[in-house]
């Protein structure tokens, strides 16, 4: 998601983009545990950096599939940083919020990790990977991305399909977290990259929600249009750890984006304002 909207952004001629499996024509299909990269891509030594995003399609998918997981997540991203700083080009690893415990909330980029789920694990065993080489890297953590665009990963887009159908939404009140536009995110991480910045930035938003706080906040906007609607499903509130979760989650996994605001210059959209977006695309395009 944020990989093709990344590439999109800054121009077919500056990026190569690479995937398991060829998902455009412009992807060159790269498996991270087997294949050579300096074989898979001859002039590796001409890219300034490399965006990785190995990560497993949800949280729990690393405790179902723990041992497969780890291999991706971890023993193949140290495969291709090494090569990358072999040929020095700036690694740059997309973390996570994660790879908090959740236990105070408002992370700045000094708060220590403490994960307490596999994902998270995994994440801040490649953050320290790269910290303890000393080499040139980025490391960005990302909160949960949202915006005006559809699919399973967007929390907003799945709410607007709810509320459509008049279904069952299930909403924890306890679970916090800092969401950004993912339009936003893919300009912060453009200039994080132009820039060559080192270190650990954070990319979020600047106002923290639960899942309630911020489905109350779509609702809000969506009353509020030209043709008001009003949620008419049933609406369940409960702790994030009586979904059953394979792993007790963390709950307030907020972060503080003021180092990444004065590095960039970027002030992250208001989720009022992305609530506006996501409804007026979503109720335009039925």
């Amino acid at each position: 998601m944020i990989g093709s909207r990344f590439a999109s952004k800054v121009g077919r001629e500056n990026y190569l983009l690479t995937s398991r499996q060829k998902v455009s024509p412009d992807t060159l299909t790269f498996d991270i545990l087997v294949d050579d990269l300096n074989k898979k891509i001859s002039n590796i030594e001409e890219y300034s950096h490399a965006i990785l995003l190995p990560a497993a399609p949800n949280i729990d998918a690393c405790v179902n599939e723990k041992f497969m997981w780890k291999k991706v997540m971890v023993d193949g991203t140290k495969r291709i940083v090494d090569v990358l700083v072999e040929n020095d080009v700036t690694p740059v690893f997309l973390s996570s919020d994660y790879v908090f415990d959740g236990v105070y909330g408002n992370y700045t980029e000094n708060d220590q990790t403490n994960p307490i789920v596999n994902y998270g694990r995994f994440k801040t065993i490649i953050e320290n990977y790269l910290i303890i080489s000393k080499q040139p890297h980025l490391i960005v953590r990302l909160s949960k991305v949202v915006g005006a665009f559809s699919g399973f990963r967007n929390i907003l887009w799945g709410w607007c399909e709810a509320i459509h159908r008049r279904g069952l939404i299930k909403c924890a009140i306890d679970h916090q977290f800092t969401p950004i536009d993912i339009g936003d995110a893919v300009k912060i991480l453009e200039i994080l990259c132009s820039k060559e910045y080192n270190g650990i930035f954070h990319i979020c938003g600047t106002e923290t929600f639960s899942h309630q706080t911020l489905f109350e906040l779509l609702c809000f906007v969506l009353e509020k249009k030209s043709q008001p609607i009003t949620f008419q499903g049933k609406l369940e509130l409960c702790s994030i750890n009586e979904l059953n979760l394979m792993e007790v989650r963390p709950l307030n996994i907020s972060m503080c984006p003021d180092k990444t605001i004065a590095a960039t210059g970027i002030m992250p959209k208001t989720m009022t304002s992305v609530c506006t977006l996501i409804a007026n695309d979503f109720y335009n395009n039925l």
